[in-house]
């Protein structure tokens, strides 16, 4: 397999004898003596047997490796399968490593670029806004500081909501994958036309009551909103949210989205007719209109209506909302198409 900087092009040479068949790994040379590894620098890694394609290798991130080892097989030649030769399940997990490095890079030295690439979103977007939290490392003795979040607010999209965007604001986060996992904090708004706005977004440690208290200050000082602002919020009630709002913005009004709110009602009361009455519960416009369709949930099952009981109708019936946001919506769907 060929290095990074173009050094050999390796083939695995099989050597019959003894109880086990070895693998060694050596330069691959063509008939004139000359190693021919400038003609496989790209993301295929080929010989005279058989040809691996990196991007196949990586396509999928939930690949099973026991179907990849045997679809790996299945392209050995006819001498190896007589001599029961095949490819080990550590093999293949290095090869696909091996393969991902080389398609995505290094994840170490692109955080490592991670200021060059701010410096470039303040020049290219006049007004943009990037704040970077960093963190001692482990050794109490080192003065590297290791990344722990940031903070992107793009200048066009911040004058754009603060101009035309209506008073609420979505909130959401969503996991990230790989060698430095983490979290994708979103902050989407609602245009005049009723239309998704994204505006600020950053990549955080953890879902928790510390990341978003973080996030939602920074998120102040781009839209100068403060302690006693009078906005609205919409979110999952995902974890540390609550308690961040209550400190940030104890003014504010903050509304469950209502899909929630049934998935978890499902665990207990699943099907049409109980979702049917969560809506109906929902969509009431007044106070009357909401105490009647309660009535109708509590005919229909008592514990049900016990357990929407709990929840404030403040934060999930459009009886109770505000006319802050002049928008009724009962979905955090804005930020799921975001993310």
């Amino acid at each position: 397999m060929g290095s990074a900087g173009g050094g050999w092009q390796w083939v695995v040479v099989v050597v019959h004898g003894g109880v086990d068949n070895d693998i060694d790994e050596q330069p691959h040379e063509d008939a004139h003596g000359n190693d021919d590894d400038d003609e496989h620098n790209g993301t295929e890694f080929e010989d005279s047997d058989f040809i691996v394609d990196a991007d196949n290798m990586i396509n999928e991130d939930e690949v099973d490796m026991e179907d990849f080892r045997a679809a790996v097989d299945k392209d050995v030649d006819e001498e190896h399968l007589e001599n029961n030769i095949s490819v080990s399940r550590v093999k293949v997990f290095r090869a696909k490593a091996i393969a991902t490095h080389k398609i995505e890079g290094d994840f170490r030295l692109q955080y490592e670029l991670l200021r060059d690439y701010c410096a470039e979103l303040i020049r290219s977007n006049p007004g943009t806004s990037v704040k970077i939290e960093v963190e001692r490392e482990f050794n109490p003795t080192s003065t590297t500081r290791q990344f722990k979040r940031i903070y992107i607010c793009l200048g066009a999209l911040k004058e754009g909501f603060k101009a035309c965007g209506r008073k609420i604001l979505g909130l959401d986060g969503c996991f990230m994958k790989g060698p430095y996992p983490g979290q994708i904090l979103t902050d989407v708004g609602i245009d005049s036309n009723n239309d998704i706005y994204p505006v600020a977004y950053a990549m955080v440690e953890a879902e928790t009551t510390s990341s978003w208290t973080w996030f939602l200050n920074c998120l102040g000082h781009d839209l100068y909103l403060y302690a006693k602002s009078n906005f609205t919020f919409i979110s999952d009630r995902q974890k540390g949210i609550i308690p961040a709002l209550e400190k940030v913005y104890p003014n504010a009004e903050h509304k469950f989205c209502l899909r929630h709110v049934h998935e978890n009602m499902k665990f207990k009361w699943s099907g049409h007719l109980f979702k049917n009455l969560l809506w109906k519960c929902a969509t009431a416009t007044t106070i009357p209109q909401f105490e009647k369709a309660m009535t109708d949930v509590r005919i229909q099952d008592q514990d049900l209506h016990d357990w929407l009981q709990k929840i404030p109708p403040k934060h999930w019936s459009k009886a109770y909302f505000s006319r802050i946001a002049t928008s009724d919506v009962l979905l955090n769907n804005l930020s799921f198409m975001a993310i």
